[in-house]
């Protein structure tokens, strides 16, 4: 019987490589022991939607001046009049001010991640009827409302403000949501 000639195999198919794409992770943190943990305050029913974390004070300059002198947020702008806290490291414990409200925001994102904003006016307002939240006399709060052509809201019956600017009687707190908006 003559040899049988090999039958050539056909050419493996083309193989496109699968890229795994990570799937966000739903932020779940708002239960009691994980807003105490973080020094803040829980707001809201167990398992219900519309929890959240909420910084029971306003956000204190030491604190914010740390997270500079760590390289997490940028420094603040110039301030020349009395009144700017961060001109005094005697002020560390005074609420941060003359902080634009994107400054305010990127502080809460490094600090508590995904989820994290300032608060919106229903939130501010829930929080307070709560009582777990400390108001700072004449300081008023950026909010997390959307801002309408640059201007954004602070607590009070205070006009909106140029969100680019800081301010000598506003200051922030942070809001930790179970599902960002």
């Amino acid at each position: 019987m003559p040899p049988v000639a090999p039958v050539a195999s056909p050419a493996p198919p083309e193989i496109t490589p699968t890229i795994r794409v990570p799937v966000p992770v739903p932020v779940t943190p708002p239960g009691r022991s994980d807003c105490e943990s973080r020094g803040m305050r829980y707001v809201g029913v167990p398992g219900a939607p519309g929890t959240f974390c909420i910084d029971r004070e306003l956000v204190q300059e030491g604190e914010y001046r740390r997270c500079v002198s760590e390289q997490r947020c940028p420094h603040p702008p110039p301030v020349t009049v009395l009144g700017a806290n961060w001109n005094d490291l005697n002020n560390d414990g005074l609420a941060a001010n003359y902080l634009p409200a994107p400054m305010a925001l990127q502080y809460c994102r490094q600090r508590l991640g995904p989820g994290s904003d300032l608060p919106t006016r229903a939130e501010r307002d829930l929080a307070a009827q709560a009582r777990v939240v400390v108001g700072a006399g004449l300081t008023t709060e950026w909010l997390g409302d959307r801002s309408n052509d640059g201007m954004r809201g602070v607590r009070g019956d205070l006009p909106a403000r140029d969100e680019t600017r800081g301010y000598r009687d506003v200051s922030f707190r942070c809001v930790l949501r179970a599902e960002p908006r």
